[in-house]
């Protein structure tokens, strides 16, 4: 969820269940460096680990025990390495790739990728 969660209301990643039951299993908040707001749906390795990104410029790995990882944090203004990332996608050697809307050359973003 981009918002809600906790009393920053940094956003979750959930799980609905089989009985339709929803799990939280992690909350973000906006003043850690974990980042906040999640706008993007997350993909999954083989191994039950999630993968996504946050509006405010995180790429973060939540372990099937719900721990964060921040893999990437991007700039939020004028970066070479891209600001503003969007969804990722995953291969089978579990590299990520994704575009970020917002720096690179000239300000038009980028393509990038994260290796494990």
């Amino acid at each position: 969820t981009y918002d809600g969660g906790t009393s920053g209301n940094g956003g979750t990643v959930f799980e609905v269940e089989a009985s339709r039951k929803e799990r939280v299993l992690h909350r973000f908040h906006p003043y850690t460096r974990g980042g906040f707001s999640p706008g993007t749906a997350v993909v999954q390795d083989a191994s039950g680990n999630l993968y996504g990104t946050t509006e405010s410029g995180v790429a973060y790995e939540i372990t099937v025990d719900g721990k964060e990882k921040v893999l990437h944090t991007f700039c939020t203004g004028d970066c070479s390495d891209g600001a503003y990332p969007n969804e990722l996608i995953i291969d089978a050697k579990g590299n990520l790739y994704g575009t970020a809307y917002g720096g690179g050359i000239n300000h038009n973003g980028v393509i990038f990728m994260i290796t494990p």
